[in-house]
């Protein structure tokens, strides 16, 4: 099982950070981390200052500064940090009997346990920061680290070990996450009041696909 020290350490190798050699500063790597991620809920993207990064997490703006060389690094080291974290936390609470449950079922768990944590205020920063990529250049190339971590995570493969991390499975994977947030973005302007139902219809329409790629595999087998 990770421990906080190892998001920490694995975040700062992503972005090729020198590893602190301290416990103290480890931890103030840490600080500034989750700081990051609490102004930027807050604030957004725009308005979340370094100023008050640097207060909450009880440094001085130099000493932020001194540990990540720009604000578009730092806001993407916590997006690979908060999401890292959130993969560990959905593994973690996976039983066993899930896993050897139906596709089906298996489907329906993913998409309760993302709706679970699209409404955390974690993914209100992470989900801030993908929204500013695409009018912000230089955060887009900081994000470098998170687009191959995301790659390679093969989230779908968590709950369907069954299967690889194809190209086809990342997609089916960027597809759902995409369903879940337009559901919630309806649902938060009240447009969306039948979240249940959508949800449902969602696990189903991610179940077919999964079990049309098993009798595809089982056929060629």
């Amino acid at each position: 099982m990770k421990t906080e020290a190892d998001f920490i350490l694995s975040t700062l190798e992503a972005f090729s950070i020198p590893l602190p050699k301290q416990q103290r500063s480890l931890e103030s790597f840490g600080r500034i981390l989750l700081a990051t991620q609490e102004v930027i809920a807050e604030y957004g993207f725009a308005r979340a200052s370094t100023v008050e990064i640097a207060k909450r997490a009880d440094l001085s703006q130099g000493g932020l500064f001194k540990r990540f060389p720009s604000k578009d690094t730092l806001v993407a080291a916590m997006v690979f940090y908060t999401e890292a974290k959130a993969r560990s936390a959905a593994l973690q609470s996976l039983e066993q009997n899930v896993l050897n449950a139906s596709i089906h079922t298996r489907a329906d768990r993913i998409v309760r346990d993302y709706w679970q944590f699209i409404q955390t205020s974690e993914f209100k920063a992470v989900d801030a920061v993908w929204h500013e990529i695409s009018v912000n250049p230089q955060l887009r190339m900081a994000m470098t680290p998170v687009f191959e971590f995301n790659h390679r995570s093969g989230d779908l493969t968590v709950y369907f070990p069954e299967f690889e991390n194809t190209r086809f499975i990342q997609m089916l994977s960027q597809t759902f996450y995409a369903g879940i947030e337009y559901i919630s973005f309806n649902h938060s302007v009240g447009v969306e009041q039948n979240v249940d139902e959508k949800l449902s219809m969602l696990s189903d329409m991610l179940s077919r696909e999964l079990e049309r790629l098993q009798s595809t595999q089982s056929s060629s087998a």
